[in-house]
């Protein structure tokens, strides 16, 4: 593959096989948590959620530099929604600042899931009014692990997390 067709920022400190691999194993997590969301609301509230897939691609494919976008990844009965996820349950974790602020302007929803590969993964939704507060009261910091990109550091102890309503039909993570 050309890395003139990617974009380093994206590819961090990876290579572009790895980078790849990593976008098809966090679009497939991604799915599996709509998918979990949509069945915990129908569970928990008799109503069914309409969902469409937004953004630049939700198939799991890389895509060269183009055609990338930071519209959320889901459109919910006709508000955006961007997933987000921890794989392991975090105290702390990082949301990165240019993405908060495409959520703040498409006035999306962000479902964030904490401890994905746990048995016991818990979710939040967090709403423009959190996205604000997030970006009014916290300072962006650099962040290593993530190629020195400007994220805030959130602390789960200050959000509500809520377990998924199972049912008996609804892919195990």
């Amino acid at each position: 593959m050309n890395d003139a067709l990617y974009d380093r920022y994206r590819l961090e400190d990876r290579s572009i096989e790895v980078f790849a691999e990593f976008i098809a194993t966090g679009t497939h997590k991604e799915r599996i948590i709509i998918d979990n969301f949509v069945r915990h609301y129908e569970i928990k509230y008799g109503m069914a959620l309409e969902v469409e897939d937004n953004g630049c691609d939700n198939s799991g494919k890389l895509l060269p530099l183009a055609e990338v976008n930071t519209q959320a990844d889901f459109i919910v009965n006709g508000k955006p929604v961007e997933v987000k996820f921890n794989n392991h349950r975090l105290l702390r974790f990082h949301f990165k600042a240019c993405q908060l602020d495409s959520y703040l302007k498409q006035e999306a929803y962000v479902l964030w899931v904490n401890g994905y590969e746990t048995d016991s993964p818990v979710f939040t939704v967090l709403q423009l009014q959190d996205l604000e507060r997030i970006k009014k009261t916290k300072r962006p910091v650099t962040f290593a692990k993530w190629g020195g990109k400007l994220c805030y550091e959130m602390d789960a102890q200050d959000y509500r997390w809520l377990k998924f309503e199972r049912g008996n039909d609804v892919e195990e993570q």
